[in-house]
């Protein structure tokens, strides 16, 4: 257990200290700690990335502010998927929602494929 800020944090199975209330986890420290000492509140989408990759070192300059794409092509760049968890990927994402902004990414990047794909026919 640590203590920071008054609030008692215990290690989870995922490695990570969270504080509880009962059974339900009511906080993250590395959030916890990267709000208060840039007293902000984190908006939403976005994470905080441990630099050193340790979810033990809490220190406020390990801790990094950043998009969950980002955070993602971080923690999984050169990761090669079998054809079954690619599928079991697009699987649970379909019929999901999308934002505006996500919707906006896909239009874009499908109108750059159809663009790069017509100057290669007439190359």
């Amino acid at each position: 257990m640590v203590k920071y800020n008054g609030q008692e944090f215990i290690l989870n199975n995922c490695g990570y200290y969270v504080s509880r209330r009962g059974l339900d986890i009511i906080g993250l420290l590395h959030r916890y700690k990267y709000e208060i000492e840039h007293n902000c509140v984190i908006p939403k989408g976005m994470v905080i990335h441990h630099k050193n990759f340790d979810r033990l070192d809490n220190d406020i300059d390990n801790l990094q502010i950043m998009t969950r794409a980002k955070h993602n092509k971080i923690h999984h760049e050169g990761t090669k998927h079998s054809e079954e968890a690619k599928r079991k990927i697009g699987d649970s994402h379909r019929g999901k929602p999308r934002s505006q902004e996500v919707r906006f990414k896909i239009s874009e990047g499908v109108s750059r494929y159809n663009e790069n794909k017509r100057k290669n026919k007439t190359a």
